[in-house]
C-alpha cells in the first residue's frame, strides 16, 4: 500500500489543514503579512532605484548599507526608540532637508528635493510595513500558543513562527536532542511556558494551566481530554526541526505511530511510538501521550485530532514511502559499524548471528484475572530487576530446584488464566500486552567458530571425545575383547555414569543452541536460572561439568559486538533488515561476514558391553561413528528462552531466540529449515488485534503513514509456544 501525503504537492509541500477557529485568524494574519511584504518590497525597490541615481552620495554619507543606515539614523533616536515619523509631515520634510544639506560629499545635481522626499517616504513606508509584519508575527505566535494550549493540530507554518520567536526554545532543543519519545523530558517545555506566561509565586504555572483545562500529573500536565501537554509540544516542534521544510516534516511523521493500550475496562493509554519508517515496526513502546477514559477506538479518535499526521501502529503492513523520505539507518549506528567492519582483517574468520528479542507487558487488566498475581505483580513500585519473597514463590515454577518447582505447581502456579502473559498466546489474548520485537545482529569475537568445531566436529582435538575418555577410562582392552577400551566400572556404575553423560550432552546441546551463549558467553549461560538461559531446568552439577567442555574448547571470553538492531513485526520485516545488514557490511567492507553455523552434537555413539576380566566385572567400550547414546540426547528446537523481570514499575516477559531461517548446520552443511524453524519464526512475529476507523478531516490521516488498526501488537502462533514453554519450564 502506497503512502499518501496531504500536501498540495505531496511531499514537496506542507499539509493543508482546515481553516477554522483560531487557525482562521492565523491564516488571515499570514495573508495580511504576505500583502504587506509585497507592498513593502515595492517601496524598497523604488528607493533602491533612487539610490542608484546618486550612488556615490549615499555610499559616502551612509556607508555600504545606506538603506538600513538611513532608517536607523533618521527614523529612530540614539536609544533605539522609534520617532514615529509619518509621510507628508513636517518631520519627514525636515529629514529631506537635512539630507540635502550634506556636503561631504554634497548631493549631485540630479538628486532633486522631490526625489529625496520620495526616498524618505519610501523609508517610512518600509519601516511602517516592517513594524506591522512584526506585530502580526507576534500575534501569530500568541494565537499559536493559544491554539496549542487547546491541543489543536498546528500548521507547520505557524510552528515555524513559534520557533523563530524563541518562545519555545527549550522545547525545540528537546525535540532536536532525540528521536526517542521516551527520552523527552518535561522540564524544557514547562520552563518555556513558565517564562512565556510570566509565572510568579502568586500566579504559578499550575494556576495558569488549570485555567486552560490542565491538571498536574506527575512531572507533566494532563488536559481534560486526556492528552498530556509536553509530548504534544515536543513532537510538534520536532516536526519542523532538523532537516526542515516539507520533506523534513513528512520524514518526521513517517518515523512515528500512535498505539492504543487498554489499562482497564474504561481507560486507554495512547503511546507515541518511534518506528522504522520502512517497516512500521516499533523500537520500543514509546511515550504515553494520552490517558483517555474510553475504549481504544474512541481514545485513538481523540488523540488523532491533535496528531493528525501520525498514523496508527499497524503491524503486518510495510508502508511504501516516497523515495525522498529520510529513512536511512544512520541513527541505528549501522553505517558507523560497517565502516569499522571495513578495517577488520581476516574477515572470513569473523562470524555473525541474528538474535530476535520480543518482550511484552503484564498488563494490569490481564493480571486481574488472578487476584493473588494482581496484588503481587500489578503496576507500581517494584525493586528493579529483583524479586521479593512472594514474587519468588509464585515464579518458582521456573526454579532449578525440583522440590520448589513441584511446590509451585501444586499451588497452581503458574495460573492457567495468565498463561498468555507468561508464555505468549493468541492475538486476542495478547491485545493488551503490547509486544515489541527487535532483530539484533552481533559480530562474534574471533575464535567462536573454531571453538564450535572443537565441540561438534569429529577431529583429533574434539573436546567432547576427550571428556568422554576421561569420564569412562581410556585403557586398552585385552586381546579378544569386543571393544577397544576398558573401564574398571561395574555395570551398575557404568549405567550411572552413562545417565550422567546423557544429562551432560543435553546440557551441552541446550547451551550450544541458547541465544545467550552467543551474546553473553558460556559463563553466563551455564549459571543462573536454567529455564531462562537454557530453555529448561538442569542441575548445577551438570552445568558445571559442561562449563569445563567450553573451557577446553577455548570458547572466547570476549563479548560480541552489537552491529545493528531494527524493529520487526512480520516475516517481511525480518527478511528486509537481514538484507539491510548484509548489504551495508558488503558495500562498505567488500564482503559481509558469514553467519555462524547451527550447532549439532558429534555424530557418534558409545558401544559397550560387560566383560569379566581377571575375575572382575568391567566394561569394554568404544566410540563409533553414527548417532547414538549419549549423543542422541534431545532438546526441543522450539523451546523458549523466557525471562520474567520488572523495570521498577511494571513486570514483563522477554522471549529470546536465534533466527535460523538463513543458517546452515555445522556438520551436514545443509540449510536449517523445516517445521521447527518455521514455528519459531511464526511464534515471534506480531499482528494487529483490531481495527479502528481513521479520524477525518478533509486532508487528514491518510498521509504520512497508513491508517487503520488499533495499534496493539500481539504474538501470532503462540498457542504452540505456550504449550512448549509450559512443558519445558515445568518438567521435573
Amino acid at each position: 500500500m502506497a503512502v499518501k501525503y496531504a500536501g498540495a504537492n505531496g511531499i514537496n509541500s506542507y499539509p493543508v489543514l482546515p481553516v477554522e477557529g483560531i487557525r482562521q485568524q492565523i491564516v488571515e494574519l499570514f495573508n495580511a503579512n504576505k500583502s504587506i511584504r509585497t507592498s513593502r518590497d515595492a517601496a524598497k525597490k523604488l528607493v533602491d532605484q533612487k539610490f542608484n541615481s546618486a550612488e556615490h552620495f549615499f555610499l559616502g554619507n551612509y556607508g555600504m548599507t545606506p538603506f538600513e543606515s538611513m532608517i536607523k539614523e533618521h527614523l529612530y533616536s540614539p536609544s533605539g526608540k522609534a520617532k514615529g515619523i509619518k509621510s507628508g509631515t513636517a518631520e519627514a520634510t525636515a529629514i529631506a532637508t537635512s539630507i540635502l544639506a550634506y556636503t561631504s560629499p554634497a548631493p549631485p545635481q540630479q538628486l532633486s528635493r522631490e526625489k529625496v522626499m520620495l526616498i524618505v517616504s519610501g523609508l517610512i513606508k518600509y519601516e511602517e510595513s516592517s513594524n506591522q509584519v512584526r506585530a502580526n508575527e507576534v500575534q501569530i505566535v500568541k494565537l499559536s500558543l493559544q491554539s496549542m494550549m487547546k491541543l489543536e493540530a498546528p500548521m507547520p507554518e505557524q510552528l515555524l513562527e513559534v520557533a523563530k520567536s524563541g518562545v519555545l526554545s527549550n522545547t525545540l532543543a528537546a525535540a532536536n536532542a532525540s528521536t526517542n519519545p521516551t527520552g523527552w523530558q518535561t522540564s524544557g517545555p514547562l520552563s518555556d511556558l513558565g517564562k512565556y506566561h510570566k509565572v510568579n509565586p502568586n500566579m504559578t504555572l499550575d494556576k495558569v494551566l488549570k485555567s486552560k483545562g490542565f491538571t498536574k500529573s506527575g512531572h507533566d500536565y494532563i488536559h481534560s481530554s486526556g492528552l498530556y501537554l509536553t509530548p504534544y509540544l515536543i513532537y510538534n516542534m520536532k516536526s519542523i526541526a532538523g532537516q526542515g521544510g516539507p520533506l523534513g516534516y513528512w520524514s518526521n511523521a513517517a518515523r512515528y505511530r500512535l498505539a492504543a493500550m487498554p489499562i482497564s475496562v474504561s481507560i486507554t493509554e495512547i503511546h507515541l511510538v518511534e518506528v522504522n519508517p520502512l517497516t512500521g515496526a516499533p523500537y520500543r513502546r514509546g511515550k504515553v501521550v494520552a490517558r483517555v477514559k474510553s475504549g481504544a477506538s474512541d481514545a485513538m479518535a481523540t488523540v488523532r485530532q491533535s496528531y493528525p499526521y501520525v498514523d496508527e501502529l499497524r503491524p503486518d503492513v510495510n508502508p511504501v514511502l516516497d523515495p525522498k523520505i529520510n529513512v536511512n539507518h544512520a541513527t541505528s549506528g549501522l553505517n558507523e559499524k560497517a565502516e569499522k567492519w571495513k578495517l577488520i582483517g581476516d574477515k572470513s574468520s569473523r562470524y555473525f548471528v541474528n538474535i530476535l528479542e520480543t518482550n511484552w507487558i503484564w498488563a494490569d487488566i490481564d493480571l486481574q484475572a488472578n487476584q493473588t498475581w494482581y496484588n503481587t505483580f500489578k503496576e507500581g513500585r517494584h525493586t528493579r530487576n529483583s524479586k521479593n519473597h512472594t514474587q519468588t514463590q509464585l515464579l518458582n515454577f521456573t526454579s532449578d530446584d525440583p522440590k520448589l518447582r513441584m511446590n509451585a505447581l501444586t499451588k497452581g502456579n503458574p495460573p492457567k488464566e495468565l498463561n498468555h502473559l507468561l508464555y505468549g498466546g493468541t492475538s486476542q489474548q495478547m491485545k493488551n500486552t503490547f509486544p515489541v520485537s527487535l532483530s539484533k545482529f552481533y559480530l562474534l569475537p574471533l575464535g567462536v567458530e573454531e571453538a564450535l568445531e572443537r565441540i561438534c566436529e569429529d577431529r583429533v582435538d574434539n573436546v567432547v571425545i576427550a571428556y568422554i575418555n576421561r569420564k569412562l577410562g581410556g585403557g586398552n582392552a585385552p586381546a579378544g575383547s569386543r571393544y577397544r577400551k576398558i573401564s574398571n566400572m561395574t555395570q551398575v556404575r557404568w549405567a550411572q555414569v552413562m545417565k550422567e553423560l546423557h544429562e551432560d550432552m543435553q546440557v551441552l546441546l541446550a547451551a550450544l543452541t541458547s541465544p545467550y551463549l552467543l551474546t553473553k558467553g558460556p559463563a553466563y549461560t551455564l549459571t543462573g536460572n536454567s529455564a531462562e538461559r537454557l530453555g529448561r531446568s538442569f542441575s548445577s552439577a551438570a552445568k558445571s561439568r559442561v562449563m569445563g567442555i567450553f573451557q577446553a574448547a577455548k570458547w572466547p571470553a570476549t563479548k560480541p559486538e552489537l552491529m545493528f538492531e531494527a524493529p520487526i513485526n512480520d516475516e517481511a520485516d525480518s527478511q528486509k533488515v537481514y538484507g539491510d545488514f548484509l548489504k551495508a557490511m558488503k558495500t562498505t567492507g567488500g564482503i559481509a561476514p558469514p553467519e555462524l553455523s547451527s550447532p549439532e552434537l558429534p555424530e557418534m555413539k558409545i558401544q559397550s558391553t560387560p566383560q569379566i576380566i581377571d575375575g572382575q566385572e568391567s566394561m569394554v567400550w568404544q566410540l563409533d561413528k553414527g548417532r547414538g547414546e549419549p549423543f542422541n540426547a534431545n532438546i526441543s528446537a522450539v523451546r523458549s528462552f523466557l525471562t520474567y523481570y520488572n523495570d521498577g514499575k511494571k513486570w514483563y516477559t522477554k522471549f529470546t531466540m536465534r533466527e535460523l531461517l538463513h543458517t546452515k548446520n555445522i556438520l551436514s552443511r545443509t540449510r536449517v529449515k523445516g517445521h521447527s524453524a518455521e514455528k519459531r519464526t511464526a511464534q515471534f512475529f506480531t499482528t494487529q488485534s483490531a481495527e479502528v476507523q481513521p479520524i477525518t478531516g478533509t486532508n487528514a490521516p491518510s498521509n504520512a503513514l497508513i491508517a487503520g488498526s488499533l495499534g496493539v501488537t500481539a504474538l501470532v502462533g503462540t498457542a504452540v509456544l505456550a504449550a512448549l514453554s509450559r512443558k519445558e519450564n515445568t518438567d521435573f
